[in-house]
């Protein structure tokens, strides 16, 4: 899985090329956005793999979290909702994070492989002879996330909280204290009226 799939295209390839494990066959998820190039070339890499009557490329699929769930195993990018679809199941997965824009993926993917919910391949080190080796081995398994904990819709709200605790800045009862950190004062009518005149000029 690729996402949307605008800088999917290295990926995609890999797994185009990449031997599929006898038994199986590869759903290869380009995306809506991977450029008319990029998937050209993944569709031309199938008809040239000797495994291509096992591999399927499309850009969509509908019911994705339940080919992921079903899926003997799988590789992809590490968004976040290709990840959350990931973390739902048992189902074996390798993230190939993206190594350019924001470092959100890398981390997602470090994190989670430091637990071991995942594991991880850098972009750079990624060939089809890498992704062959590793599904041939995961295949034959299962991966128990159940240690941990993706209660994380409920626990936001208290994690919020507990952080805005630790960083609020008490405001002062007294006026003179308050005067001194810049909050306002009351002001008479006339003050007041005099304030906002000067700020509309």
């Amino acid at each position: 899985m690729v996402g949307g799939g605008s800088d999917g295209g290295r990926l995609a390839l890999a797994a185009a090329q990449a031997r599929v494990p006898a038994g199986h066959r590869h759903i290869i998820l380009t995306g809506p956005q991977m450029p008319p190039e990029d998937h050209s070339r993944v569709q031309k890499a199938v008809a040239a793999s000797p495994d291509a009557a096992q591999i399927q490329v499309t850009r969509l699929a509908p019911h994705v979290p339940q080919l992921v769930r079903e899926a003997a195993a799988v590789v992809s990018m590490a968004g976040y909702n290709s990840t959350a679809e990931i973390m739902a199941t048992t189902t074996p997965a390798l993230l190939v994070p993206r190594a350019t824009r924001r470092a959100e993926q890398p981390r997602r993917a470090a994190a989670l492989a430091a637990v071991g919910a995942v594991d991880t391949l850098a972009l750079e080190d990624l060939s089809a002879r890498t992704l062959g080796r590793w599904l041939t081995g995961a295949v034959t398994r299962r991966c128990d996330r159940s240690a941990v904990d993706l209660d994380g819709l409920t626990r936001i709200g208290a994690l919020a909280a507990a952080e805005l605790s630790l960083t609020a800045r008490p405001v002062p009862r007294h006026p003179a204290s308050a005067a001194a950190l810049g909050a306002a004062t009351p002001l008479s009518p006339p003050a007041a009226e005099a304030r906002i005149e000067s700020h509309v000029r």
